[in-house]
């Protein structure tokens, strides 16, 4: 059965009216593939500040979240983190997830009755070190108490999407290792020695179409059961390219295999759902100048490509007026205006300003006045007792290629030498009005995974 269906005359017309439908020349169009491709995206969401957004994939789904919370959207995932000693990536890197089963999982432990395997999933590598299969292969090994202690952090985590009215699904393979005694897929590739110690408990899988389908399509409809109303899906391929294959094939045509079966199972789920978009953020990649886009490992995406590409996406959806370079028209008839601009909150009519992180020993955001101001001057208070001042005048990459601030030196950091603990209340203002900026104030957690708003931020608009 078709995916899409239209009279022959329909067809034409659809041809006529489609000012994207030819491929681009160098005569004709051509800007539009070099040197970094900008696939045609429209939308009929409008995508609010105040929404809050959950995204769940590969290294990619990260890169996506840091550029969504530089435009001031609330993205659940990006305030997870854990201490360096487990992870040597970014702090929440340890929630990628690679193939669709492995992010299916994680929506049944978190939406369903269907219990993670704790008796199964932890691998000990000897000298009480364990290791989670359900978690990415770059994960240090722990002891036993903290693996259970951390993936019941990462299961509450996943309940948040309940909360959540935007999800972002960012599959990148489709070669997978299935745990026989688990009866499911893993997250990791599973290790050369644990594979030589349990020969008949591990297999390795590449996924079929119709299990790629499958897979995505549960996840589907996970989400529209159990999340906020108005719920929107965002879906799309990651552009990173396998980083080695464990079939027999040449790694290029693997990878083709790979993203092409992620690609066209992806369609057909977004053809029957009108809650669910596909975001070209793979064609944008892989159509463009591969050393304009890619690092020199030639598999990682520039942070100003990602920007970009997301710049691009929050115009379509009415997040912001368009900025020299996304290629999109203005939204702003679109764009929904809360009371509160929920990204950088105006203070007094000329500042703004966000805090975007909180572990217990920083904090950090940013703040800026107009273009001819000097640097804002901001103050950290903890339960309503200040604690430290800065100069917001940090460069932040992300202010400044998404041309938010013309030089992007408007990021502040605190450094505290006494450390956050569970229950304390975080406010940052500007010295010059001592008025809050956006997120704060905020409750912070005590684990170093974030915090929350309290509940007087709860009530500020926006």
């Amino acid at each position: 059965m078709p995916i899409y269906k239209r009279s022959a005359k329909q067809a034409w017309e659809d041809l006529s009216r489609n000012r994207l439908a030819v491929w681009p020349s160098r005569q004709k169009g051509g800007e539009r593939l070099s040197p970094v491709a900008r696939p045609g995206f429209t939308s009929g969401t409008v995508l609010r500040r105040r929404d809050r957004v959950f995204t769940i994939g590969s290294c990619f789904a990260r890169n996506i979240e840091e550029a969504l919370v530089d435009e001031g959207l609330d993205v659940v995932t990006s305030r997870y983190s854990i201490p360096e000693s487990e992870w040597k990536g970014r702090a929440n890197g340890i929630l990628n997830k690679y193939h669709p089963y492995a992010m299916l999982n994680e929506l049944e432990w978190a939406l369903t009755d269907k219990a993670f395997p704790y008796a199964s999933a932890f691998a000990d590598t000897g000298r009480d070190e364990w290791i989670d299969l359900h978690l990415p292969g770059h994960a240090n090994p722990v002891s036993r108490e903290r693996a259970i202690e951390r993936r019941k952090e990462i299961c509450q985590l996943y309940k948040e999407i309940k909360t959540c009215n935007v999800v972002m699904l960012t599959p990148g393979l489709v070669e997978a290792w299935w745990d026989n005694e688990a009866g499911c897929y893993t997250d990791r590739t599973i290790p050369k020695n644990l594979s030589n110690q349990q020969p008949d408990r591990f297999e390795f899988h590449v996924l079929s179409y119709e299990e790629v389908y499958s897979a995505i399509s549960a996840m589907i409809r996970l989400l529209k059961g159990n999340c906020a109303p108005g719920l929107r899906v965002f879906v799309t391929v990651s552009p990173v390219p396998l980083g080695a294959t464990f079939t027999p094939k040449d790694v290029l045509i693997a990878n083709t295999y790979s993203k092409s079966v992620l690609r066209a199972a992806i369609e057909q789920a977004v053809c029957e759902h009108d809650f669910v978009e596909y975001f070209p953020s793979f064609e944008s990649v892989t159509l463009s100048d591969r050393d304009a886009v890619f690092g020199n490992d030639f598999i990682h995406v520039k942070d100003d490509a990602v920007r970009d590409l997301i710049g691009r996406f929050v115009v379509a959806l009415g997040v912001r007026e368009r900025t020299a370079g996304t290629g999109q028209k203005p939204a702003a008839e679109t764009m929904e205006k809360p009371a509160g601009d929920a990204a950088a909150r105006r203070i007094g009519g000329s500042i703004k300003g966000a805090i975007h992180a909180v572990r217990p020993d920083r904090v950090a955001g940013w703040a800026y006045g107009s273009d001819t101001d000097p640097p804002v001057q901001v103050r950290l208070l903890v339960n309503g007792k200040e604690r430290a001042r800065t100069t917001a005048d940090r460069l932040r990459k992300g202010m400044l290629q998404l041309k938010m601030h013309p030089t992007g030196k408007c990021g502040f950091l605190f450094d505290l030498t006494e450390e956050l603990r569970a229950g304390d209340e975080v406010r940052v203002q500007p010295v010059s009005t001592e008025k809050d900026l956006k997120n704060s104030p905020l409750v912070f957690d005590g684990r170093g995974t974030g915090a929350q708003p309290s509940a007087a931020a709860a009530r500020t608009p926006g």
